[in-house]
């Protein structure tokens, strides 16, 4: 629900959902061919793929799917963005970060972190806001404390009305065809994004 990659028929689903106004920790691990959804670090019960994981050099879009043959948009805030592709990071239940995440080996982007719109990762991908998108001083660690960049970061907020959503450029990086990888973020989700 908050990334899409290659054509419409490629996302994970879960019965459970998310609550508004509340960071939650949300991870997708590829283990062995095992495809896992987790969280707030607990394994989901019921998830599945619709169509085969896609396996070609294209863009990812954050913040935006295409599920079910439409284009949907996340409303809300995402924080920590990462993409590792060659490991399955998350193998079982766990406990989320508390901190920033870092670039981990095989890190392939890592982004909505920062004071600024830019990928983290060696990978250094180029980063596109549209419609709206915007990084914010809001994220996951320590949000009753004064806002520092340098120990909190931050995070990407969109706007589902306005269909705003992140381009990060076409590369292999995202081709993640048969083996293991993890793709990890936190999110608050909101319908109201300015009465809280």
């Amino acid at each position: 629900f908050f990334c899409s990659y290659g054509n419409n028929n490629n996302y994970i689903t879960s019965n459970d959902s998310l609550t508004s106004n509340q960071w939650h920790h949300v991870a997708v691990v590829n283990n062995g061919g095992t495809i896992t959804l987790y969280i707030d670090g607990t394994a989901q019960s019921s998830t599945g793929t619709a169509g085969t994981l896609y396996s070609a050099s294209v863009n990812l879009n954050i913040g935006r799917t295409d599920a079910d043959s439409g284009s949907q948009y996340f409303d809300g805030f995402i924080s920590n963005a990462r993409l590792v592709k060659g490991t399955a990071v998350y193998t079982s239940n766990f406990t989320p970060s508390t901190s920033p995440l870092t670039a981990v080996t095989n890190t392939k982007l890592l982004t909505c972190c920062s004071n600024r719109l830019r990928d983290k990762s060696t990978s250094a991908h180029a980063i596109t806001a549209v419609n709206g998108a915007s990084i914010k001083p809001f994220s996951p660690f320590n949000p009753s404390e004064a806002y520092s960049a340098s120990v909190k970061g931050g995070s990407a907020n969109f706007f589902q009305l306005s269909t705003s959503k992140l381009d990060v450029t076409d590369a292999s990086d995202f081709d993640f065809g048969t083996g293991d990888f993890t793709v990890e973020a936190w999110v608050y989700p909101t319908k109201d994004l300015l009465g809280g």
